[in-house]
C-alpha cells in the first residue's frame, strides 16, 4: 500500500508530519528519501496504521522544497505492507505427495482476504546414475570373470580325462 505525506520543513533540518503542532513529532530530514527507520510506530499512527498488521517498507520523495508559507513543503510516499499469514503443508495421497504453499493477502482495506493456494507435486529427487552404472560394470566383470573361470576348469578336467597314449 502506498501513502502520500506532506513534510514541512528546511532541508538539513527536522520535518513535520502533516501541518506544524505543538506535539508533532520532528524527524530529521533525508535527502535519498523521507526517513522511516526508528519512526515506523509515529509514522504508522499517522497514517492511521496499527502497528501490529502493518509495516513500512520503503519510502521515496515525490518533490522536495516546493514553498508554502515561510517554509518548504516536501511531498513523499511510503510503502507499507500489511502482514499476512503464510503456511506450507505437505499432503500425501493415493496418486502423489503435493507440496501446498498458501499466500493470504488483502487487496484493500475493505475487500476480505483473500487466500490462495498452489499445490505443486513433489517428486523423489531421482538418485545419481553413476553408482548404478559402475555397480552393472562391475557385476558383469565378475560374472564375465566366473565364467572365463568356469570354462578354464572344465578344459582342464577334459584333458586330464583324455588318455595318455
Amino acid at each position: 500500500m502506498d501513502f502520500t505525506t506532506v513534510w514541512y520543513g528546511r532541508q538539513l533540518a527536522d520535518f513535520y508530519l502533516g501541518k506544524i503542532q505543538p506535539d508533532s513529532p520532528a524527524i530529521p530530514f533525508d535527502s535519498a528519501n523521507p526517513r522511516y527507520a526508528g519512526y515506523e510506530a509515529v509514522l504508522l499512527q499517522y497514517l492511521g496504521l496499527d502497528a501490529d498488521t502493518y509495516r513500512i517498507v520503503d519510502s521515496e520523495w515525490r518533490q522536495l522544497d516546493e514553498p508554502w508559507q515561510n517554509t518548504l513543503r516536501h511531498t513523499g510516499v511510503y510503502h507499507a505492507q500489511r502482514y499476512a499469514a503464510s503456511w506450507r503443508a505437505t499432503y500425501t495421497t493415493a496418486s502423489g505427495t503435493y507440496d501446498a504453499v498458501a499466500t493470504y493477502s488483502a487487496l484493500a482495506e475493505e475487500a476480505p482476504a483473500i487466500a490462495t493456494a498452489d499445490y505443486a507435486e513433489v517428486r523423489a529427487t531421482p538418485a545419481s546414475v553413476l553408482p548404478i552404472v559402475v555397480l552393472s560394470c562391475l557385476g558383469v566383470l565378475f560374472l564375465a570373470a566366473v565364467v572365463v573361470a568356469t570354462l578354464m576348469i572344465l578344459r582342464k578336467r577334459r584333458q586330464d580325462d583324455k588318455p595318455k597314449t
